[in-house]
């Protein structure tokens, strides 16, 4: 077989004109990967693929006994009833499960891990599903974030190595994953708000209470 640097010129151009197109359809092109994948929050994930937020906050100065009473404090503010919400309540552990909803159009329920010890505390919020009313046949129909974000990552992939199921053959269209999105969405925003809420409540200081 002739090398390349054995052509003449004449030959060594067509040679090297006749390789362009298999280049060209050889890669996607980027615009198109950047135009049909879809934006969504990045969210923490454990090694089963589930959403998991995991934070530990430090409370310098504060026995866990009063981190206690602050994240029970928190649950009886935070939720209608925290008698109906604890799911697990252990004071000589310092540790409350709490299940709760977040009502709305899309009815989010989750749990959250309080672990506690002196001067810091853990905070997990996990097990995320939702619930929508169906308007056409007036029924609950349930969604599962955790499936969500994967059947959307998995679509991001797929359109970046051009395979895959991206035309709907399994559900997968654009316009599917972007109610995907939404409720990954939903999940990220409330995460956020409530790991800011309870930080600030078990981190409080008495300091200045003139009560």
């Amino acid at each position: 077989m002739l090398g390349l640097a054995k052509l003449n010129p004449m030959n060594k151009l067509l040679f090297i004109l006749l390789l362009l197109p298999f280049s060209a359809f050889s890669q996607k092109d980027p615009s198109q990967y950047f135009k049909d994948t879809i934006v969504y929050a990045p969210l923490p994930v454990d090694s089963t693929g589930a959403i998991v937020f995991r934070h530990v906050y430090e409370a310098p100065n504060t026995p866990k006994i009063e981190l206690y009473a602050r994240a029970k404090i928190w649950t009886a503010i935070a939720f209608r009833s925290a008698k109906n919400v604890i799911q697990f309540d252990d004071d000589q552990k310092n540790s409350l499960i709490i299940k709760g909803v977040q009502e709305g159009d899309n009815n989010l329920w989750f749990t959250i891990q309080f672990t506690i010890k002196d001067n810091k505390f853990r905070v997990i919020i996990s097990q995320f599903w939702i619930e929508r009313l169906d308007g056409m046949n007036n029924s609950l129909v349930k969604y599962y974030p955790d499936k969500d974000y994967k059947e959307l990552y998995e679509y991001n992939v797929n359109v970046k190595n051009g395979s895959g199921d991206i035309n709907g053959v399994n559900g997968l269209t654009k316009h599917h994953e972007k109610q995907n999105a939404s409720r990954v969405q939903i999940v990220s925003d409330f995460a956020g708000a409530e790991l800011q809420e309870i930080q600030k409540a078990m981190q409080k200081s008495a300091k200045g209470d003139d009560f």
